[in-house]
């Protein structure tokens, strides 16, 4: 085998092996993000209120693009979660609100 060829699989070689490791680098630092991420994010919000001024706080930064590239994503991530949260929060209130209503009316019926 030609030296130059030897030379050439050797530099491929190491080539292959540093984009293995930083590959592997990256893929072990993406989930440790992506763990911290779900323990941050997934932490529910104390109440309606706290929530949804999260959420306009968040929102503000994005539209005066002010939040920082590097972590914009993990607030679009977060806002996401908390309408969901906010979603839930206003249909089980609303469910509530129409079962002590239901029941009300039905105690009115029965005098």
């Amino acid at each position: 085998m030609n030296p130059a060829n030897v030379s050439q699989l050797k530099f491929f070689h190491q080539v292959r092996l540093s984009y293995i490791d930083i590959h592997y680098n990256f893929n072990i630092q993406e989930k440790v993000r992506n763990k911290k991420w779900r323990e941050e994010t997934m932490k529910e919000a104390p109440n309606y209120k706290e929530a949804l001024e999260e959420l306009e706080a968040i929102v503000e930064e994005i539209e005066n693009e002010t939040a920082d590239i590097d972590v914009l994503t993990e607030k679009v991530k977060r806002a996401a979660y908390l309408i969901k949260y906010c979603r839930e929060k206003l249909r089980k209130t609303d469910d509530e609100i129409r079962k002590v209503l239901e029941d009300f009316e039905a105690e009115d019926k029965e005098e």
